[in-house]
């Protein structure tokens, strides 16, 4: 990324209130930010509530919708100087892959069809158990790279902290 250039724009509305930031702190969130461009490519409109449970303990929910994009991202967070503590759970209901084609950079074109899956995320920052499924439903794209189209459709990519899984993944070119 260049400094001297954009990454995000939109409209931000919204309250963060941030209570005792010397001590325990507290959190609370209400925000969205309205027409989310991020790369210069329209993303929809974001939207975050947050709020602290306890001592360093927040819950949030982030949701992403609009624009060839439904993301939900939900959990808990415990700030800890050894590692915090995490409990997310990611539901990419939709990610079109027109979108993911305009924030590739140019590494992937003419995008149709649409990625969907889930994931979770636990552990510690410093140690992350995730895992999850990506389908990709009805897609088709040119890698710019190689010049070629590549058509995947009801097929499914695992992962977890061990690797990325394609088991019995057919591509189609």
């Amino acid at each position: 990324l260049n400094a001297d250039e954009m990454v995000a724009s939109g409209l931000v509305n919204g309250e963060v209130i941030v209570k005792n930031p010397f001590g325990a702190t507290g959190l609370l969130a209400d925000l969205s930010v309205r027409d989310l461009h991020v790369l210069e490519v329209p993303v929809g409109n974001l939207s975050l509530n947050a709020a602290t449970r306890g001592d360093n303990n927040y819950d949030f929910d982030l949701g992403l919708a609009g624009k060839g994009i439904e993301l939900q991202l939900s959990g808990g967070y415990i700030a800890d100087t050894e590692g915090a503590q995490l409990d997310l759970a990611v539901n990419l209901e939709r990610l079109e892959m027109e979108v993911l084609a305009g924030l590739s950079a140019g590494a992937i074109r003419d995008g149709s069809g649409y990625l969907s899956g889930s994931f979770e995320v636990a552990g510690t920052t410093n140690s992350p158990r995730y895992g999850g499924r990506l389908r990709f439903q009805d897609t088709e794209f040119k890698v710019s790279a190689l010049n070629t189209v590549f058509a995947l459709d009801k097929q499914e990519i695992e992962l977890d902290k061990s690797g990325v899984f394609l088991n019995q993944l057919t591509i189609r070119d």
